[in-house]
């Protein structure tokens, strides 16, 4: 069995155990990270993932497919939300999903909160400081965000009070209001339609305290005790103006008296100070200038973030990255009688040979028990206490495994290679269909697919055999993505052990990605054979352990040999 540290260690792996435990398709490739409401898109990252970077990717598919499967995506389309009404969404449903998957798989509440320090702690580079230093109603958002993400991480609560300090400077009142509301979405948010009531209410106390404050510095008289050259809002700056001067820079104004101060040591007063600089007319200004900036102005969520983390370590050359194959589509017509007959023999010679190790296998013995059948030789057990005076059929360890054959149908497969690859693949299976204790899978690659690398399953495991197989070779030789299909296929298999068999005739497209995909495969377990069809690049990918075989009556000896090596070894050692 695969151990759960082995499936944490991989990303396919982890991509594909935790797409099959929630429910949800997961593709590993391209240049971005992104769902559209019913798969997870990861991008091609580096063959070797750091714990950090694989612990961000398994953040990120918890994040997202709790969103795919607790998110009413029609109630969001429906509501028609502003840009601000939305980023107020964004962030309450993130919080209310996350608890929602938490409670139904518990162990994905610490990858959570995992992802929440990583991003809001830990990570220097805060994405909206530039726009923050633009607009002090950014900080409102910022402040929501950084609330509701303190329910789960304490740690935050010390930067939700400074910014807290700011806006009471900025938007006095505001903050109260905006608490009460908070309050009652951590106390009841049981969907995502609360979750928009929610923060259309947000965003109606932020228009509601904006046309309050205008109305109020309409109806203020005139500050008599105001020096002069402090009347506009723009010039306003923490009790000094600057002026710019001929040569380009800017010094403090005469009316000060004091010494010049530069702007970058304004700039790093923070965000306390600079809510001191700003009038309350230019904070209601600000704030209304909120509601016209679109999308992309506002502070990112916790989807965003790791998205663009993910994205910034993705490999530049798509190729030299891990890219999982997808399920493509290819054409199969059933096996002409002269090519039947021939694999039928060619597995007829493969199943006798298969069968005497299978018989001494799997043979049966008697065991003294409790209860069965009377054994009259046990009878004398009796008399000294002993009451296993019955028998029972015992058998060895059983043929728990699980084989997978992938085969080459590439364009330098065409013609005879194609044809006795595809009577071997149909002799391998016909062989071990009736094997108790044996799950057999037979997949073809490449497979056409506008999307990605794509894989064909002509034969899925405990699917019955049919004679399909003839195939059109065709396209390049995706060895790689391939693997990395067949290793998520193998890792849900519950069989003991686990065995690969790749039939090529040539090299694959990526030499580096082909050979760590086979070092991950054999790393947690599955054993990797291989056979040449009539050429030896099989041999430089699996060195003493493949095979070339120039004739279908060569299949026989080489399986034999294979099996021999690998599944007919007892599973217990």
């Amino acid at each position: 069995m695969i151990r759960n540290r082995d499936v944490l260690n991989s990303l396919p792996m982890l991509a594909s155990v935790l797409g099959d435990q929630y429910g949800i398709e997961v593709r590993i490739g391209g240049s971005e990270a992104k769902t559209d409401g019913k798969t997870i898109y990861l991008p091609s990252l580096p063959l070797e993932c750091d714990r950090d970077l694989l612990a961000l990717a398994r953040g990120y598919l918890d994040h997202e497919a709790a969103h795919i499967r607790q998110t009413d995506f029609k109630a969001v389309k429906t509501a028609r939300m502003n840009p601000v009404t939305f980023n107020f969404f964004n962030t309450i449903e993130d919080w209310r999903i996350e608890q929602r998957l938490a409670a139904i798989f518990p162990g994905c509440r610490q990858n959570l909160h995992w992802l929440i320090r990583r991003l809001f702690l830990e990570d220097k580079r805060d994405k909206s400081s530039g726009e923050a230093a633009q607009s002090s109603a950014l900080l409102i958002l910022k402040y929501v965000l950084l609330t509701v993400r303190a329910w789960d991480v304490p740690e935050l609560w010390g930067r939700v009070s400074e910014i807290g300090q700011s806006l009471d400077q900025l938007f006095p009142g505001l903050r109260a209001q905006m608490d009460d509301i908070l309050k009652d979405v951590q106390t009841s948010c049981p969907d995502t339609k609360s979750a928009i009531a929610y923060a259309q209410q947000l965003a109606a106390c932020l228009q509601d305290w904006q046309t309050q404050n205008s109305e109020e510095q309409q109806d203020r008289p005139p500050d008599e005790n105001q020096p002069a050259g402090r009347g506009t809002g723009n010039q306003q700056d923490h009790g000094k103006t600057f002026q710019s001067q001929e040569d380009g820079t800017e010094k403090e104004g005469e009316e000060n008296g004091g010494p010049p101060e530069s702007a970058s040591d304004v700039q790093q007063a923070g965000s306390v100070d600079k809510a001191a600089t700003v009038s309350p007319k230019k904070a209601s200004e600000e704030l209304g200038s909120l509601f016209v900036m679109d999308s992309a102005q506002l502070p990112k969520g916790t989807g965003e973030h790791v998205s663009e983390s993910l994205e910034e370590q993705a490999c530049k050359n798509q190729g030299d990255g891990i890219n999982v194959a997808i399920r493509g589509r290819m054409h199969l017509e059933p096996l002409s009688p002269e090519d039947k007959l021939e694999a039928l023999q060619a597995s007829i010679a493969l199943r006798t040979r298969f069968s005497s190790l299978l018989q001494i296998q799997t043979q049966r013995r008697c065991q003294p028990a409790r209860k069965g059948h009377l054994n009259p030789t046990n009878l004398y057990r009796l008399s000294i206490g002993n009451p296993k005076a019955f028998q029972k059929e015992g058998t060895h360890t059983g043929l728990d495994t699980a084989v997978h054959v992938l085969l080459d149908a590439s364009g330098s497969m065409r013609g005879e290679p194609m044809r006795l690859a595809s009577l071997a693949c149909y002799a391998v299976g016909k062989a071990l269909e009736h094997a108790k204790g044996i799950s057999v899978g037979i997949t073809a690659f490449p497979a056409f697919s506008a999307q990605s690398e794509a894989v064909f399953p002509i034969m899925e495991h405990g699917q019955p055999l049919t004679d399909n197989f003839q195939i059109s070779a065709d396209y390049d030789t995706p060895l790689a993505e391939a693997l990395w299909w067949t290793l998520q296929v193998l890792v849900k298999r519950q069989e003991r052990r686990k065995l690969l068999l790749i039939l090529t005739d040539g090299q694959p497209n990526t030499w580096e990605p082909s050979v760590e995909a086979l070092r991950q495969i054999t790393r947690v377990g599955i054993e990797v054979y291989g056979v040449g069809l009539s050429d030896c690049n099989i041999e430089k990918l699996l060195p003493g352990r493949s095979k070339i075989i120039h004739k279908l009556t060569e299949l026989a000896p080489v399986m034999f040999d294979f099996l021999q090596r690998s599944i007919m070894r007892r599973n217990d050692g």
